[in-house]
């Protein structure tokens, strides 16, 4: 049996594209159960000069997000000259159920343009793919 990318990982959208601004983007409520990881990378779009994104992680015990509280040390900050860049924040077994990724954009106006979730270290079993609607997975000689 061979493992591919696709039925190891979950693949699932952090958060809706955010324009230009200064706004925090919180994002979906991811529940990790039954994989031991979790990763959240930020594509940014165009960061004004002095903007300040920083991607990091929220937890909780409830699905519905109401407890959520910072994860301390999963802030991964970024600087003025990454736009189009990526910045990501994982977590190796999480000590809460329930995940978020927040995206602050501070001083100048920063663009998000997508931000993926990665579940990964899944029980030893195949992953079905909830986010991912599409995809093909082929085998070399």
């Amino acid at each position: 049996m061979f493992r591919q990318l696709f039925s190891s990982i979950a693949l699932l959208i952090g958060s809706a594209p955010a324009a230009a601004g200064t706004t925090v983007v919180t994002g979906n409520i991811i529940d990790t159960s039954g994989f031991e990881g979790v990763a959240a990378v930020a594509h940014l779009g165009a960061v004004t000069a002095t903007g300040v994104p920083a991607i990091k992680w929220q937890h909780g015990d409830l699905a519905d997000g109401s407890d959520m509280a910072d994860v301390t040390g999963s802030t991964a900050t970024g600087n003025d000259t990454m736009s189009n860049k990526l910045l990501g924040t994982e977590i190796h077994r999480p000590t809460k159920r329930y995940m978020r990724p927040i995206l602050t954009r501070t001083a100048a106006n920063v663009v998000l343009s997508s931000m993926m979730v990665y579940l990964f270290n899944a029980s030893h079993t195949s992953v079905t793919q909830t986010d991912l609607l599409e995809h093909v997975s082929i085998q070399g000689p």
